[in-house]
């Protein structure tokens, strides 16, 4: 008896040490897996880039453009160096030159203006150029993305340096430096009135060159354009632009006329003081009055360079659907707020995930462990991610949930997901969906029908997703009476793993009756969104945006509505019935083939003949102002920012 009991107890233990090892294996077979997808991402959108930047750069090459002086070139004469000798102005003239790793490939001039980002704490400079500079920039991009700009002072001080944006229509750049080194600026508050079509003797350009030199030429007989540009005589090199044209009035003061942006034989083009001045203030008064950048957007011709080290994360951003960073944003380790990859809650790892992450709780108990063995399955095999898509770009992540139909499981999701995002919230009909249940299975999504005003959207599966799934009857089953206790469920989208998320709390009461009388209390202006469907309930659970179109569900399963987010830190959600009441009405109509897919449900009065079914004629009878369905745009911001310079610190700047 002893033998065959510990013959059984060996075999036990034999079988415990396989089937750990076979986890083992199978979550570090999932994580090459993984990582190599991820590796090859990014090939895929360093060769996109290289694509995009070649044609640009052939099409340049083409043209047949007049020969330019080297960056190398000095020009100017003596008597103007003594000008600006005798003035702290040249204090404020600098050398910007850029490096791809340690070889210089282009240089030109700048000026320090006086001028400062006003979110930024730490000690900084603005430095104004030409926007020939940017041009550079991204013509000499390379696969290793290793281009950096340096500034040389009056004293050859090097400083730490960020190239942030450049405009196209006046080719003006900014520079921004870090560094402790006090720089003497030029004031641009007090333009100079130069006069029209005259000689004018007392007009000087400024140049400085990487060696330290300070170069200077005379100027004269300015003449203004039709866009407020002012063409002069004089000769310059090409390390000249970017520099300041000085105007000394006759007690020998000098003050900024203008920036140098383009020269051709002897004719050199600045751009006014006072457009420069309007300029930079327009600009930072974007970027610089708040670290919250909501609907942040640049002026036409106005662009943002992609700092090195960024063109794959700008591509996978931008294949997302997000916005760009505004100038430093990226360099100062902003962060993108909004996005549907956010979690929320508390994780359920599907099976063989190789990332385990620890639970860190607080000594909160454990939503997932509150569900029966049963329960959780059909959860893991009913709750999916789906996307919409603009050709290759996405334009919505949200949760949805699998459901029974008659012939063929369907998905149950909110209308946002093919919504425009426009003011009126259209619905794009002609978007392309992805289903997806991880750790790799997706299909297409086919729009069957929408109903704008209650926010909800049905889709049939095009293909099978190989893999077990459970969808929820939710037109048969009983709702549990015993739901003290609710759980938001999510799913993230697939590219943040495809991870299950619950948030656990109570139903409150009718959504606009708590939010109106919870805003009486408010002292400041309310927090969240505006959602004005009368049919919405309220629950404690607190969600994120990639847990819309989710379903809220009782500790037994039972499915109690669909969730939506207005940044409250509660969860509004359309109740089981009322979802029931308007997917009988659409599946109905399908059935009897009255309609044509995809089908708006907003319009169900237009197919209904005097003998249809009296509760649908009843129910379309009611006419009232559409509801909105607003979801926050994701927006990026400088939150905990901290020290400018230990951020920086043990980087390598660009």
């Amino acid at each position: 008896m002893n033998e065959v009991t510990g013959r059984e107890e060996n075999s036990s233990s034999w079988w415990r040490i396989f089937t750990l090892k076979e986890s083992v294996l199978k979550k570090w077979q999932f994580e090459r897996s993984m990582r190599k997808e991820h590796e090859a991402e990014q090939q895929r959108y360093m060769d996109e880039y290289m694509d995009e930047i070649k044609k640009p750069q052939a099409e340049a090459s083409n043209k047949i453009t007049e020969p330019q002086a080297e960056s190398s070139e000095t020009f100017g004469d003596i008597d103007s160096h003594e000008k600006i000798s005798a003035s702290h102005l040249r204090l404020g003239v600098v050398s910007i030159a850029l490096f791809n790793e340690d070889v210089m490939v282009y240089a030109c001039s700048g000026a320090a203006v006086r001028h400062w980002h006003a979110n930024i704490r730490d000690h900084h400079r603005i430095f104004v150029t030409s926007a020939r500079l940017a041009h550079k920039f991204n013509d000499n991009r390379t696969r290793d993305d290793n281009l950096r700009i340096e500034v040389y002072t009056h004293d050859n001080a090097t400083l730490q340096r960020f190239l942030g944006l450049y405009d196209e229509n006046l080719d003006i750049a900014m520079v921004t430096s870090f560094n402790l080194k006090c720089v003497y600026t030029l004031d641009t508050c007090n333009p100079v009135d130069l006069p029209r079509g005259t000689r004018n003797n007392k007009l000087f350009a400024f140049g400085r060159a990487t060696t330290g030199t300070l170069m200077g030429t005379k100027c004269s007989h300015p003449v203004f354009n039709d866009k407020g540009l002012v063409s002069v005589t004089c000769k310059i090199s090409e390390t000249g632009l970017g520099g300041p044209v000085i105007y000394f009035g006759r007690d020998g003061s000098g003050h900024i006329a203008g920036l140098i942006t383009g020269y051709c034989q002897e004719k050199t083009t600045f751009v006014p003081t006072k457009i420069l001045h309007e300029w930079l203030k327009s600009l930072l008064l974007i970027t610089s009055e708040t670290s919250h950048f909501r609907g942040y957007s640049l002026p036409d011709g106005v662009k943002t360079v992609i700092p090195s080290g960024f063109v794959v994360r700008s591509k996978i951003l931008q294949s997302l659907g997000y916005p760009l960073p505004p100038p430093l944003v990226f360099e100062l380790n902003g962060r993108l707020a909004s996005r549907f990859e956010e979690y929320f809650g508390q994780f359920h790892y599907w099976d063989g995930y190789p990332f385990d992450i620890p639970y860190r709780y607080g000594g909160e108990k454990l939503i997932w462990e509150q569900f029966g063995k049963d329960v959780m399955n059909k959860i893991s095999q009913c709750v999916v991610t789906i996307a919409s898509f603009n050709g290759k770009i996405r334009s919505f992540a949200c949760t949805g949930l699998l459901i029974k139909g008659r012939d063929c499981p369907f998905v149950l999701t909110s209308a946002s997901l093919v919504r425009t995002g426009d003011a009126e919230g259209k619905i794009n009909e002609t978007l392309s969906i992805e289903v997806f249940l991880p750790p790799n299975h997706s299909t297409e999504g086919i729009l069957e029908m929408y109903h704008q005003n209650y926010n909800i959207a049905i889709f049939r599966l095009k293909h099978d997703l190989n893999t077990a799934i459970s969808p929820q009857d939710i037109f048969t089953s009983q709702e549990s009476r015993n739901n003290k206790s609710v759980v938001a469920i999510g799913r993230a989208p697939k590219g943040a793993h495809g991870l299950l998320m619950a948030s656990m709390g109570e139903v409150k009461g009718k959504y606009n009756v708590v939010t109106k009388r919870k805003n009486k209390h408010l002292t400041g202006p309310r927090q969240g969104l505006d959602l004005d469907c009368e049919e919405l309930l309220l629950s404690a659970c607190q969600i994120k945006e990639a847990g819309i179109g989710g379903p809220l569900i009782g500790l037994d399963g039972s499915f109690i509505g669909m969730n939506f987010y207005d940044e409250s830190g509660t969860t509004p959600f359309l109740p089981r019935i009322e979802i029931l009441r308007v997917l009988y009405k659409g599946f109905s109509l399908l059935e009897r083939g009255l309609v044509s897919r995809p089908f708006n449900m907003d319009d169900i009065s237009n197919y209904l003949t005097s003998k249809g079914p009296k509760f649908i004629r009843h129910q379309t009878t009611r006419k009232r102002k559409r509801n909105l369905w607003p979801v926050s745009k994701p927006y990026w911001c400088l939150g905990g920012q901290g020290d400018v310079l230990d951020q920086l610190r043990g980087k390598v700047l660009m």
